[in-house]
């Protein structure tokens, strides 16, 4: 067994400044980043302007590779969404963890009552971290920021914080 002395440690930081130097460098970056976490992405929800309580009725969702708009690689349907309206626009009251949208994708929204296609694509999301550092780690949730989409070819700069959208009939 080898025993190593204090007098021993000490010494090694005379012989060897530059390889101590640089442990401790090691260490204190690892100590400041050790709680380093990716926010989480968002989701973008929306309402409906100008659609008749029959068109959004029944709500056909089509989610595509973001690169990929050609083949969909989900579609859901949705019936009989609990709907409020206010003047000329719908909001859907409780809505679908399937019917938000996430910025890795592109999307299709279409209305079978009413014949319309939308298109949501190029959803940009802005990357965020917290780093409360090592001794303060705690729980808090960051959330992305959506700071941009295109609707049925048109590009809009969102409000960042305020993951909503309105759709035109």
């Amino acid at each position: 067994m080898v025993e190593v002395t204090l007098h021993q440690i000490l010494l090694s930081f005379y012989k060897y400044p530059d390889e101590i130097h640089f442990f401790f460098i090691i260490v204190f970056i690892l100590f400041v980043t050790a709680c380093e976490k990716q926010c989480v992405v968002p989701e973008l929800y929306f309402s409906l302007i100008g659609f008749s309580d029959t068109e959004a009725d029944t709500i056909i969702l089509r989610r595509f590779e973001k690169n990929n708009s050609s083949t969909p690689i989900d579609t859901f349907a949705f019936h009989q969404l609990v709907i409020n309206r206010s003047n000329d626009t719908l909001e859907i009251a409780s809505m679908p963890v399937n019917l938000s949208l996430r910025t890795e994708y592109n999307y299709e929204i279409y209305f079978p009552e009413g014949g319309r296609l939308i298109t949501v694509t190029n959803i940009i999301e802005e990357k965020r971290s917290s780093n409360k550092g090592l001794f303060n780690c705690n729980k808090e949730q960051c959330l992305n920021g959506i700071t941009g989409y295109t609707v049925d070819g048109q590009f809009s700069t969102a409000i960042v914080g305020w993951q909503f959208i309105y759709l035109k009939k």
